[in-house]
């Protein structure tokens, strides 16, 4: 049997950051089920033997990406600055349009999966593209969702393309949505009345790194003493991560060890206007604290580049002591779970999808928005007193394992598949019937539960059944002298009475020669009057329209 072919489309690929991580977990998913996968990308972080199609403008950091993006929503555009804007995204568009979907034609790509795009705004004239080619193609697509636009400021604090946002994400009946967390699949109904599947970000726990010979000298390549205490932030640089909370949370460690200890960010960096990169660098400076910016050196996998090493972002998770998320964004958290994985004691604020992780019975250090004493030395307390630092750090392992292991996505990318099938097989059948002027209805039991559950097919199927009862309500058509039907059309002058007396005819005729009838004669005759009169009659002279109001 040929294998299917699906396209996992992304801005960027195998970098280090939580979207290309759970990316990837897909990717290996996929091809562990046997699909034949291709990449098509922006810019890749590692090398990669799977096919692929690179597109530099599919990067969002892409120069005329990230000059349209500003356009778009980092000022106020007047007639002729929507003009100019409207002119680089259509151009841009057309860039990207034609070699993507050759590419995707030309291999007979079945599915797509396309990776945080959809539903952001980071990149429009790919969303734009890609809502065209999967329209025009009708190819069933899984679409990805981490951050909805409407979720950061950025992309809402300017209305100069209200129109385009107002279609993000597409409601196309191709495209099944995929969100993090119960927060982001509520909202995806109430701004855009789409339903989505409920997938979390999860670990692949038979592929978990170990302390080996290629990262056993991971301390040692970074400078770092084996007696210093690592504070790991996995995360980019940018304000929503609160990097700041980070350093302040290296400084007061080092007043309670009196060392000199350090902080390893392993992201890049996310330049804006007024970057906050270099606040960053100028907080470093001023609190005199040990910080690597790591980004050069660890990425998604491991690599060997003659006597260098990049390692991967699950070395740094081995030798890390603590991990300090203190984010202020939305989104799933990724690195709550990879530290559950790794074992190490984490530090994190309060954000949106904390409490589900809480609720499961996980345990963290919880700040609100600052740093304080009782959290510095609730984090000392689990590095150096091992007793309850395992007690902490294996409860949350087993939470893993219960509720996080990637072999859940199986079921969940099989049950996906399935309604493509079945969707396919149907419009087959529906094909098929219409050739011989017969109506097939949706074979209902085939549909997957997740399906049925969506507005759009709630709403179709009232639809179905309001038009089913309106056609039981309606009245029958006439027979005509050689016994072909006619519409119920009242001529010019003639009366209700008239139309009355040739349903009475019908009815009769009907009745004559028939022995056995479950409705005799006289009833049947009250029934048709009764649908009749209730009919819009038409007055002799005037023409006029009356009946029931």
């Amino acid at each position: 049997m040929e294998k299917k072919k699906i396209g996992i489309i992304a801005s960027r690929l195998m970098f280090a950051d939580s979207v290309c991580v759970n990316s990837q977990k897909w990717i290996d998913k996929f091809l562990e089920m046997g699909f034949d996968v291709h990449l098509l990308y922006g810019k890749i972080g590692v090398k990669s033997n799977l096919p692929k199609f690179e597109l530099a403008e599919m990067d969002y950091k892409h120069s005329e990406i990230r000059a349209i993006k500003r356009m778009a929503f980092d000022s106020n555009l007047d007639k002729a600055g929507i003009k100019a804007f409207d002119i680089l995204l259509n151009n841009l568009i057309s860039r990207i349009k034609k070699p993507l979907r050759k590419y995707i034609e030309d291999n007979k790509i079945d599915y797509l999966c396309v990776e945080d795009i959809l539903g952001g705004g980071k990149n429009l004239p790919l969303i734009l593209t890609l809502n065209k080619i999967i329209s025009d193609l009708k190819i069933p697509t899984i679409g990805k969702h981490y951050k909805l636009f409407w979720d950061i400021n950025y992309f809402t604090k300017n209305l100069n393309i209200p129109k385009i946002l107002n279609q993000l994400p597409s409601n196309s009946k191709k495209i099944t949505h995929i969100t993090s967390n119960s927060i982001a699949q509520k909202s995806l109904v109430e701004k855009r009345n789409i339903s989505s599947m409920m997938i979390p970000h999860l670990i692949n726990l038979k592929a978990m790194q170990e302390l080996d010979e290629f990262n056993k000298e991971f301390r040692k390549e970074f400078g770092i003493n084996n007696d210093q205490i690592l504070i790991l932030q996995p995360t980019k640089i940018s304000r929503t991560k609160g990097v700041e909370k980070s350093i302040k949370l290296l400084q007061e460690i080092n007043k309670a060890t009196k060392k000199d200890n350090v902080l390893m960010i392993t992201g890049h960096p996310v330049y804006h206007r007024g970057n906050y990169f270099e606040e960053i660098v100028k907080r470093i400076n001023k609190a005199d604290v040990n910080v690597i910016f790591a980004n050069e050196k660890i990425s998604l996998k491991r690599q060997q580049n003659g006597d260098e090493k990049i390692f991967s972002i699950w070395d740094a998770y081995i030798h890390a002591d603590i991990i300090s998320f203190p984010t202020t964004g939305v989104g799933f958290g990724n690195p709550v779970i990879e530290s559950m994985t790794y074992k190490k004691p984490l530090i994190v604020t309060k954000f949106e999808n904390l409490q589900s992780f809480i609720d499961k019975g996980a345990q963290f250090v919880v700040v609100d928005q600052s740093i304080n004493q009782d959290s510095v030395s609730d984090i000392c307390e689990l590095i150096f007193d091992k007793k309850k630092r395992k007690q902490v750090v294996e409860n949350n392992f087993k939470i893993i394992k219960d509720s996080y292991d990637v072999d859940i996505l199986d079921e969940k990318i099989t049950s996906i598949i399935k309604s493509y099938e079945t969707e396919s097989l149907f419009r087959w059948m529906t094909r098929q019937a219409r050739r011989v002027g017969r109506y097939v209805p949706h074979p209902e039991k085939l549909i997957p539960e997740f399906i049925k559950g969506r507005p759009r097919y709630r709403a179709k199927q009232n639809n179905r059944n309001n038009n089913a009862n309106h056609k039981q309500d309606s009245t029958k058509l006439l027979a005509n002298p050689k016994g072909t039907a006619q519409q119920n059309k009242k001529p010019k002058g003639v009366s209700e009475h008239d139309i009355l007396g040739e349903y009475d005819k019908l009815t009769e005729a009907e009745f004559s020669g028939k022995k056995d009838s479950s409705k005799d004669f006289s009833d049947k005759k009250q029934d048709r009057r009764n649908n009749i009169s209730k009919k819009p009659v038409y007055k002799k002279k005037l023409g006029k329209k009356t009946g029931p109001q």
